[in-house]
């Protein structure tokens, strides 16, 4: 398994991977490719890919936003799951996001993954928001990671 650095031309096959795993979880559509690409139009986005013999089988978007680093996707398949590649995303953000100076990391989130509120709790996000929503009920979360 490699991550490795992504840039703009993998958003189609990361895309086409986000719907095979937000779709299940999600009572609303998930977001296309123009979506993707009007979302990430004004940042300069920081990609990462987990490969597995050419494949990608994990992502993670973040960027600038509001300053603070924002993660604003992260997605593993479901067969590529319990493998730890989701802590090496947030490593990787994690490091990155303080190696340019960020003093905190901010993940909007909602509860329909208990594995990942559990490995943001983990992690020592806190949740500094929520939201709830009544059609379809659902929770939102804002967590954030204080990295001084």
């Amino acid at each position: 398994m490699t991550i490795k650095h992504a840039n703009l031309d993998s958003l189609e096959e990361i895309v086409a991977l986000n719907t095979t795993i937000f779709s299940p979880l999600y009572e609303w559509p998930v977001f296309t490719l123009p979506e993707y690409q009007e979302r990430l139009r004004d940042t300069r986005p920081f990609i990462l890919v987990a490969e597995d013999n050419g494949k990608i089988v994990a992502n993670s978007i973040s960027f600038e936003k509001d300053g603070y680093w924002y993660i604003w996707i992260l997605g593993v398949s479901v067969e590529y799951r319990k493998q730890g590649i989701a802590t090496r995303l947030f490593e990787t953000n994690e490091a990155h996001a303080k190696e340019l100076g960020y003093q905190r990391i901010r993940i909007k989130m909602y509860d329909v993954s208990k594995e990942m509120l559990t490995l943001v709790d983990e992690r020592g996000y806190n949740i500094i928001e929520t939201t709830e929503y009544e059609n379809p009920k659902r929770w939102a979360f804002v967590v954030e990671l204080d990295l001084k």
